[in-house]
């Protein structure tokens, strides 16, 4: 599991280029609202906040990612260029969080995003079904 400060810095890493489908808000909401706070708009609250978030745990986040799967496999089937590869930045998201490099890697090689991601996605399914 990556830290708090870690998730900060990907979150600065993302922001600062192109997140066009903001699946940043995919590590925002695993933070503390302290940590959380300097990418939220002023006028979010910690209540508003806290509805919105999640609680920081490996099994949290595989629980997520395993629920995005249909999803993601119907938007690949379907040949949904956009959603598809938006799909592909969540779970990169995910993954960089539960520090699961091996597969992160995977995801993020070009040549694996082949038939919309499909590669990926059967990857993904296999470690964490």
């Amino acid at each position: 599991m990556k830290t708090y400060d870690e998730i900060v810095v990907k979150v600065r890493e993302i922001a600062n280029g192109f997140d066009i489908f903001g699946t940043v808000k995919d590590l925002i909401f695993y933070l503390p609202f302290d940590k959380a706070k300097q990418f939220l708009n002023e006028d979010v609250t910690l209540e508003e906040f806290t509805k919105l978030s999640g609680i920081y745990t490996r099994e949290n986040v595989i629980k997520e990612i395993k629920e995005y799967l249909p999803f993601a496999f119907d938007k690949a089937e379907n040949e949904r260029g956009l959603s598809a590869n938006r799909s592909i930045d969540h779970f990169k998201c995910w993954l960089f969080l539960i520090d699961d490099q091996e597969l992160l890697d995977f995801a993020e090689k070009d040549g694996n995003y082949a038939m919309y991601g499909k590669p990926i996605l059967e990857r993904i399914k296999e470690r964490y079904g």
